[in-house]
């Protein structure tokens, strides 16, 4: 089985029950509403392994894309407890002093797990985010973490656990790609139930479950 191919590409294979929030990030993408202006961050929050990372990195070439663009030029950091203060923040921002390499002109940041940041770390960010040439991508688990004045500057997009029938495509795209038999939703509906809406987790399961239905039919 080839890596990676169950990977979304596109808003449509990302799985977000919240149908409202999933509805605002496609008119963020599809530049149906002022952005950056108004609000210049998208922020991703949910419990863990709904796929914020995921759909985090995939954002900036979906967004330059639309825009007439190709593959954007986009930085990355990942806060943590060894990189979460200051001179994360002042290391991020001088890179935006440059001229984008974008169609759009935009310049991309993903700051994932923002929760991590310093109290300190957090102003300074909100204090960058008065730009509107830069695009904040952030993610986190703890909402209540992140600085007020953060959110404010935010689209707030909701990824908590999905419904289970809201993987429904997704399982059965994944049981087909094994070359399985086709599994009833019945029986697939408690399987993906007990993953707690970790996409990690239902798609290692329904590889799991793909698989047996092969080896029971050899």
């Amino acid at each position: 089985m080839q890596q990676g191919i169950f990977q979304p590409t596109t808003l449509d294979d990302v799985v977000i029950s919240n149908k409202n929030a999933k509805a605002r990030l496609q008119q963020i993408v599809k530049a149906q509403i002022p952005f950056p202006d108004f609000k210049i961050g998208i922020l991703l929050w949910g419990v863990w392994g709904t796929g914020k990372t995921t759909l985090a990195q995939m954002l900036p070439d979906l967004m330059n894309e639309a825009r007439g663009g190709g593959q954007a030029n986009f930085d990355y950091h990942q806060c943590s407890a060894m990189n979460n203060g200051s001179s994360l923040i002042a290391k991020a921002e001088q890179r935006t002093w440059y001229c984008s390499f974008n169609k759009d002109g935009l310049h991309y940041v993903i700051l994932d797990e923002v929760d991590n940041l310093t109290d300190l770390a957090q102003k300074q960010l909100k204090a960058w985010m008065n730009r509107k040439d830069v695009v904040f991508i952030l993610t986190t688990n703890y909402l209540p973490k992140v600085d007020k004045g953060v959110q404010n500057r935010c689209y707030l997009i909701e990824m908590n656990a999905a419904q289970p029938n809201d993987w429904l495509p997704l399982a059965h795209r994944v049981v087909a790609a094994y070359g399985g038999k086709p599994v009833p939703d019945n029986a697939l509906l408690p399987v993906i139930a007990d993953c707690d809406g970790s996409a990690r987790e239902i798609l290692a399961k329904l590889s799991e479950i793909a698989l047996d239905r092969i080896d029971e039919a050899a």
